[in-house]
């Protein structure tokens, strides 16, 4: 449920680009999707395809990326991949502290 409204908003922002751009219809929109969002790649394209029905987006080609997510040593500032359930950090071993990489959902890229 989450998805679909943030997908809702995604979907305002691409049809804001798009007339911004003087696009008639949209061929490709790339997302950028983090990791600590959660969110399943097959959820976020069903809900792009049923919300862009008889829109400039209905049928584009919509490209998923994944932001893995990072974090931040509270002790020496380290910046460092989040690696399955490891959340220490490599050199001090203390536990990070989520950095804003890997909360992104945002349009990368429309072609036209």
């Amino acid at each position: 449920m989450h998805e679909s409204h943030q997908v809702q908003g995604l979907i305002a922002k691409a049809n804001d680009m798009i007339q911004a751009r003087g696009i008639k219809k949209a061929k490709k929109v790339s997302i950028l999707v983090g990791e600590l969002l959660g969110f399943d790649e097959g959820s976020v394209l069903l809900h792009w395809e049923e919300m862009t029905q008889g829109t400039a987006l209905e049928g584009v080609e919509l490209k998923v990326e994944f932001v893995p997510a990072k974090l931040q040593c509270p002790k020496c500032a380290e910046v460092f991949p989040k690696k399955g359930s490891v959340l220490s950090c490599p050199k001090c071993q203390l536990m990070g502290i989520p950095t804003s990489a890997g909360r992104e959902f945002s349009i990368k890229d429309i072609t036209g």
